[in-house]
């Protein structure tokens, strides 16, 4: 997989928003943290920040969009698995790495220290009885609003010589 920066994927994972609710991850990721890589596939669903003061196209929704991974998967790239502690942790580890205030990264660390354990236990109960938690959309479906403006976009960068 392709190393991304969370900074690089912002626009990505916001601009391509399902009808859903969720938010599509467009690309594979693979982004290093303290406690071990975490690879994403393009398509993966997920549902965002639930408090994004700053609007969709923020630093905050990368290290979501991990956080959410983890939340579901538990697990790291290299099958090692991932504690709650460590998937907050690690939401408050890229959010500082894009350049996130510690005051604000502290406000989110602290909410879901304190009710992560609700959507953390509804995962668990899921994979223990055999369902799957982790969600992809194929690109076939990949028809959301604002597409045509999106893909050319990306062509563009593209073009400019941008991964």
């Amino acid at each position: 997989m392709r190393m991304i920066w969370p900074i690089e994927a912002i626009e990505w994972v916001w601009d391509w928003a399902h009808e859903s609710g969720r938010y599509v991850l467009p690309n594979n990721i693979a982004i290093p943290t303290e406690f071990g890589c975490v690879e994403i596939e393009a398509g993966y669903m997920f549902d965002g920040a639930s408090w994004a003061p700053n609007g969709p196209h923020n630093e905050v929704m990368v290290a979501a969009c991990v956080h959410d991974w983890l939340y579901a998967a538990k697990k790291f790239a290299d099958g090692k698995p991932c504690t709650r502690k460590q998937a907050d942790s690690v939401l408050y580890e890229l959010m500082r790495k894009a350049g996130v205030t510690v005051f604000t990264c502290m406000l989110y660390y602290r909410a879901v220290r304190t009710v992560g354990w609700i959507p953390w236990n509804y995962y668990a109960r899921l994979l223990q009885n055999g369902y799957t938690t982790t969600f992809f959309l194929s690109p076939s479906e990949w028809t959301f609003n604002g597409w045509e403006m999106s893909n050319a976009h990306r062509k563009d960068d593209q073009n400019a010589g941008h991964s």
